[in-house]
C-alpha cells in the first residue's frame, strides 16, 4: 500500500493493491479510499490493473506515487524463479484517486531484471530501482534502458564487507536515501535528476549503529519508513534566534520551531540547568557556546507541529501541568493580549523577571505578594519567560504567549 496526496480536499488517498478470483489471478483491483480530518472513507474508489505474470509464484508488489502527484510505479517480483521483476506505471487523478492507462517500462533487456524497490527522482521522471545493483531508467525515453550506477568502494572501516543495498526512500527534503546488509551509514543519491550523471554517495549520514540488525556486523537490515506526502515542516512554525543569553532558571524545553540559532558566547551558567532544543529543520550552534559543568544541554530534530513550549522535571519526568502543581505557581490567562496574573497560591512572590525569547530582560521587580498582575498591552506578540523568585527560595520559569 501508498499514501498520495488527495488535491480535492487537503486529505489523502490510502492506495490499496487487491486480488480478484484466485490467489495467483492476473486481475488485480487498485483500491483507493479516501482519508480526511473526518477519517478514512470505507468506500473505496476502484481501478482496474492487470499484471504481467501469468504464472502461480509467489509474487511482491511495491506501489509508489510520484512526487508531482501523477503517476502511480508499480513494481512486481517473483521471488522463487530468478528474482524476476516488472515495471509498470498509471496515471493518477489526484481529485478523484483514479489510476488509467497502464504502461511497461521498459528496464533492461535482461529477462532477469531484479529489483526489491525503488523511487521517483523529484522531477517525477527518473525512476531508481535497488537490489543487486542500483540502476536509474528515464521515463521519458521509453526506449532507453536503464543505466546501472557503480557503487564506490569504501576503505575500513567504513565498509562492512558485502554492500547489499536494499531500501531506498524519499525524505521530506526531496533527497533519496538507501540503506542494506554491510552498510553502517544511510546512502544518498546525488544528482536524482540527471539520467547521465546521477551518483551514490554510500557514506552521507553516519548511523553510528543505530538501527536495530540481524547479523555480526551490526549493520542495517530494517527497511526505510515509507514518507507520507505532505508531511514536512510547516512553513508556519517561526525561527528562533540567535539566542544570546539562556534566560531560564529552570529546566526548560525550546520546542515549536522550524529552526534554532545559538548565538556566539550563548552560556548556560547555572549548575544542574537542564536545556533542551527542539526544531524541525536545524539547530545551529555558533562558536563559543559554553555550558556550565553539571547541567546539560540537548538538541534534537523533530517536526515543530509535534510539540510546544513546555517545563520539565527532568528527574520525575513531569510534565508542564505536573509542574505547576509541584511548585505551586501558575500563569493565566495564558495566552493574553492585556493583563495577565501570577497566582503562587500558599507562598509569597518575591521577585518578577521577563525576558523574551531572544533572552534579553524586559521587566524585573521585587515583591512581596502572593498574587501579581502586569498589563503587557504594549508587548509585542510572541512568547516570554517569566521567572518567578518565591520566599522558600525557589526560582521557577514559566513561558506566556502575549497574542
Amino acid at each position: 500500500m501508498t499514501l498520495a496526496q488527495n488535491s480535492s480536499n487537503g486529505g489523502y488517498w490510502l492506495i490499496v493493491n487487491g486480488r480478484e478470483g484466485s490467489a495467483h489471478s492476473e486481475q488485480h483491483t487498485l483500491y483507493s479510499f479516501n482519508v480526511s480530518s473526518s477519517g478514512l472513507s470505507p468506500t473505496p474508489v476502484m481501478s482496474n490493473f492487470s499484471s504481467a505474470f501469468t504464472t502461480a509464484e509467489t509474487q511482491r508488489m511495491v506501489l509508489k506515487v510520484s512526487p508531482d502527484n501523477t503517476t502511480l510505479g508499480i513494481l512486481e517480483s517473483i521471488d522463487r524463479i530468478g528474482d524476476i521483476s516488472l515495471l509498470t506505471k498509471m496515471n493518477f487523478n489526484s481529485a478523484t484517486g483514479q489510476f488509467s492507462n497502464q504502461t511497461a517500462v521498459s528496464v533492461s533487456s535482461s529477462a532477469n531484471f531484479k529489483a526489491n524497490s525503488f523511487e521517483f527522482s523529484s522531477d517525477s521522471q527518473k525512476v531508481y530501482l535497488i537490489k543487486d545493483n542500483l540502476l536509474v531508467k528515464d521515463l521519458s525515453t521509453p526506449g532507453v534502458y536503464a543505466r546501472t550506477i557503480t557503487t564506490p568502494t569504501l576503505p575500513t572501516p567504513v565498509a562492512y564487507g558485502s554492500i547489499n543495498l536494499w531500501h531506498i526512500q524519499r525524505d521530506k527534503y526531496s533527497h533519496i536515501l538507501l540503506a542494506g546488509n554491510g552498510l553502517n551509514y544511510l546512502a544518498k543519491i546525488d544528482n536524482q535528476n540527471s539520467y547521465a550523471n546521477s551518483v551514490l554517495v554510500l557514506n552521507y549520514v553516519n548511523l553510528n549503529n543505530a538501527l536495530p540488525s540481524n547479523n555480526s556486523n551490526n549493520v542495517i537490515s530494517n527497511t526505510l519508513p515509507q514518507f507520507i506526502p505532505g508531511s514536512s515542516v510547516p512553513s508556519d512554525c517561526p525561527s528562533l534566534g540567535p539566542l544570546t543569553s539562556e534566560p531560564n532558571t529552570s529546566n526548560f524545553i525550546y520546542s515549536g520551531y522550524s529552526n534554532i540559532t545559538v548565538g556566539t558566547n550563548y552560556n548556560i551558567t547555572q549548575t544542574g540547568l537542564d536545556i533542551q532544543m527542539e526544531a524541525g529543520d536545524y539547530i545551529r550552534l555558533l562558536p563559543d557556546s559554553y555550558v556550565k559543568t553539571g547541567s546539560n544541554y540537548r538538541a534534537r530534530i523533530i517536526p515543530c507541529f509535534m510539540h510546544r513550549f513546555s517545563n520539565y522535571d527532568s528527574a520525575s519526568g513531569d510534565d508542564e501541568q505536573s509542574n505547576l502543581k509541584i511548585k505551586g505557581v501558575s500563569i493565566y490567562p495564558n495566552p493574553t493580549n492585556s493583563i495577565f496574573t501570577i497566582d503562587s497560591r500558599n507562598q509569597k512572590i518575591t521577585g518578577i523577571e521577563i525576558y523574551s525569547i531572544d533572552g534579553k530582560l524586559i521587566y524585573n521587580e521585587n515583591v512581596n505578594t502572593d498574587t501579581f498582575k502586569l498589563d503587557i498591552s504594549s508587548y509585542s506578540r510572541g512568547i516570554y519567560i517569566i521567572n518567578i523568585q518565591t520566599n522558600n527560595g525557589e526560582k521557577v520559569s514559566r513561558k506566556l504567549i502575549k497574542e
